[in-house]
C-alpha cells in the first residue's frame, strides 16, 4: 500500500476504484475531490448488483470526504457509520475500537442471505499517537505499536468469526499507510504496508493455497479481489 501521513484515504481509494497514482496524476493527493468521475470503476459497481449486496462500514461521519454522496454512486447499498456504533468507553481511547468494528462486520455477514461485499475502514489506530504535546518519539512508537496489536487481534477475531459462519468468504486485510512519526518514518522513504488474503470454503475452513509474498499496489489489489470474487467477499482496511 502506498499512502503516507495525511490524505490516507488514497489507499482506500485505490483499492475501491482501481485507479493507480499514475492514472490519477495530481488528483492522487485527494482523489475523492473528483471521485464521481470514477464511480463506474468502483468494486461494487463492477460486481453484479443483481447477485451482490455491498456495504461500507466506517465508525465515522460519512460526510467526511463526501463519502455519503460518492459511495452510493459507487454502488454501495448501505453505509454503516458512527451512528450504528456505541461510543467508546473512556479507557478505550477517542475512537471506536477495531474489536467493535469486527463485531459489526461479523453481525452483518451472519445475517446476509446473498453474496455480500463488505468494505470496512477502521479508525482506532488513527493518530496522533501522543496524548499531550511534547511527547517523545519512543512514547509515540509505543502507542502506535500498542494499537497495531489491536489490529492484529481484529484479524484473528475476523478469522475465527468467519470460520464459525460456515460460509464461503474471502477476507482481505490491509493497512493504508505507515505512521507519520518524526524520526521513524519519512515521507520520501518506503511507503509499503502489509496485506493478507484468506479464502474460506463453505465449511468455514481456510483453503490451502500457495503461501507467497507478492507486492501489489492498491489498484492491483482491486483487480485481484475481482479475480477472486467466487463466493462472499469481506474486505477490510485499517487506518
Amino acid at each position: 500500500m502506498s499512502g503516507f501521513g495525511a490524505y490516507t484515504m488514497r489507499t482506500e481509494y485505490g483499492v475501491l476504484f482501481g485507479r493507480d497514482e499514475a492514472d490519477l496524476g495530481f488528483r492522487r493527493f485527494d482523489p475523492y475531490l473528483t471521485a464521481m468521475d470514477d464511480v463506474p470503476c468502483a468494486l461494487p459497481n463492477r460486481l453484479d448488483s443483481a447477485h451482490w449486496r455491498s456495504l461500507f462500514v466506517h465508525p465515522h461521519d460519512m460526510r467526511f470526504y463526501n463519502r455519503d454522496r460518492i459511495l452510493p454512486a459507487a454502488g454501495f447499498d448501505e453505509l454503516v457509520g458512527k451512528d450504528q456504533f456505541d461510543p467508546p468507553e473512556p479507557q478505550q481511547g477517542r475512537y471506536v475500537t477495531d474489536a467493535a468494528v469486527a463485531e459489526k462486520i461479523l453481525e452483518i455477514a451472519g445475517k446476509t442471505d446473498m453474496p455480500s461485499f463488505i468494505y470496512s475502514v477502521t479508525i482506532e489506530n488513527h493518530g496522533p499517537w501522543a496524548p499531550h504535546r511534547g511527547a517523545g518519539t519512543d512514547h509515540m512508537v509505543e502507542n502506535y505499536t500498542r494499537l497495531v496489536r489491536a489490529g492484529d487481534r481484529m484479524l484473528g477475531q475476523l478469522r475465527e468469526g468467519i470460520a464459525k459462519l460456515e460460509k464461503r468468504a474471502l477476507l482481505v486485510f490491509f493497512g493504508d499507510h505507515r505512521p507519520s512519526i518524526p524520526g521513524v518514518s519519512k515521507p520520501g522513504g518506503d511507503r509499503h504496508t502489509p496485506y493478507v488474503m484468506l479464502r474460506f470454503d463453505r465449511d468455514g475452513r481456510v483453503e490451502t493455497l500457495r503461501n507467497s509474498r507478492k507486492d501489489l499496489s492498491p489498484a492491483q489489489l482491486h483487480e485481484v479481489i475481482l479475480a477472486m470474487n467466487n463466493g462472499r467477499i469481506i474486505g477490510k482496511n485499517t487506518s
